[in-house]
């Protein structure tokens, strides 16, 4: 490059090469041009300069090979050019914010993407799902339904088809998402997510008198993930943090439901172990079939004491010893998980089965990522993002040091950081970054390191 101008605010750069001008804003070319001057060629540029404004440059020009012949011309350059390519950048701000989740600032940025050029239904969307995140249902239905006010033939895409229908369910409309999510279906037969959701939208609209499907991954459309679990309807609010699962054999699982209680025997390593108070939920653990069942609401502290109704006594006989029980009311419809024990024993927790006792948990309450970690299999949770082991090389997102590997030294999941050191530097220094901020390699590399 001859020469280099830059704008006032640095984000926009002018390079001049021998015959081309090439302008450049937010890291992308968006225009490159040759000068002319009455239709005569065979001009060379000597270097120019950018206006503060990024609105036009001063461009010096030599005619031919001569020295004398230096002329100065004013280039105005495309300003709707600039505009997109800030508008993007714009898009790209609010999306890293949004997976942050700083969803008031990643809202700014998609506003401000709409001042610099024309509204899509994705700018909408992310603006409607910020504010949902934000617990501003008013506003963000105004939003959703300003999505589904763009013309639907002209859809044309997948996610775009699958953006309309979760801002019909969003908004109740079970009728005009499955329209959204069929043309989403027709467009990518073998698309998992339209499945799902259109499996889902039938599960809605029949009451519960259709199994609720089984939940899947969470679905990202242009970096912007929308949680699938929370299109899924309740008769209570999805804001469990503690749950506890209370183990039992086929024969005893219809006198809990029944009964409506949880019942154990208790002994001095259980006694402790339910730390549960109203309101908590509640899962089954069928040993013999391997399924969690659930989900069920704690309507009581736990209570000890003789002769309580208790589903081991028909395994244990009339025995007079001490029972726990919790009083426990189902939420509908009860679903049924498989490959329980996976589950539980993922978290580091195991099942027992006492040859008096039955089955039993010595740590059978789950709270914080670890209840999220089994509620997200009821739909009642997004699924946990898994924190990165000490020693583990982590790729960071965080803008100051994008792109750069790191291994992790310590984790404070109460304050949801992950404390890190730069890989490939001569002075390590701990760096402190929200848990977002860091990524697991994949398999691969990490082998190739290994």
């Amino acid at each position: 490059a001859r020469y280099i101008s830059f704008s006032r605010s640095g984000e926009t750069i002018l390079i001049c090469l021998d015959r081309k001008l090439v302008l450049i804003d937010h890291s992308n070319v968006v225009w490159a041009g040759l000068p002319t001057r009455d239709r005569e060629s065979g001009f060379t540029l000597c270097g120019a300069a950018l206006s503060a404004d990024s609105s036009y440059c001063i461009a010096a020009i030599r005619r031919g090979s001569t020295t004398d012949c230096l002329r100065f011309c004013s280039i105005k350059l495309p300003q709707m050019l600039i505009r997109d390519a800030e508008a993007e950048a714009c898009i790209k701000e609010g999306t890293e914010l949004f997976q942050r989740k700083k969803y008031a600032e990643g809202f700014d940025c998609f506003v401000r993407a709409e001042k610099l050029s024309v509204p899509s239904v994705f700018t909408v969307f992310c603006k409607a799902e910020s504010l949902f995140h934000l617990d501003e249902p008013k506003r963000a239905n105004e939003f959703y339904r300003e999505c589904l006010r763009f013309n639907s033939t002209k859809a044309g895409s997948t996610d775009t088809c699958i953006i309309r229908g979760i801002a019909a369910l969003r908004l109740n409309n079970e009728d005009l998402a499955y329209s959204a999510f069929s043309d989403a279906e027709r467009l990518s037969p073998n698309d998992p997510t339209a499945r799902y959701l259109l499996a889902l939208v039938r599960y809605r609209k029949s009451k519960g008198e259709v199994s609720c499907p089984a939940p899947i991954d969470d679905y990202s459309v242009d970096g912007i993930p929308v949680n699938l679990a929370s299109l899924i309807p309740s008769v209570v609010p999805n804001n469990y943090k503690k749950c506890f699962i209370m183990p039992c054999h086929s024969d005893e699982a219809d006198e809990i439901l029944g009964n409506k209680m949880f019942t154990t025997q208790v002994t001095k390593s259980i006694d402790a172990g339910y730390n549960v108070a109203k309101g908590d939920a509640g899962l089954i653990y069928n040993v013999d079939s391997d399924c969690l069942v659930g989900v069920f609401e704690a309507h009581s502290f736990p209570r000890i004491g003789p002769l309580m109704p208790s589903f081991t006594s028909a395994r244990v006989g009339k025995s007079r010893k001490n029972v726990l029980s919790i009083a426990v009311v189902p939420v509908e419809p009860l679903q049924s998980i498989s490959n329980g024990r996976s589950i539980i024993t993922s978290l580091g927790r195991e099942v027992l089965v006492s040859r008096t006792s039955g089955a039993f948990m010595v740590n059978p309450v789950f709270e914080g990522e670890d209840a999220a970690h089994i509620l997200h299999h009821f739909g009642l949770a997004s699924k946990p993002v898994p924190y990165p082991q000490a020693g583990t090389i982590v790729k960071i997102t965080e803008e100051s040091f994008k792109g750069a590997e790191a291994i992790v030294t310590s984790i404070d999941r109460e304050r949801g950081k992950v404390t890190v050191e730069l890989c490939d530097v001569v002075v390590a220094i701990p760096i402190e970054l929200d848990r977002d901020m860091v990524e697991l390699l994949d398999a691969d590399t990490q082998a190739l390191q290994s």
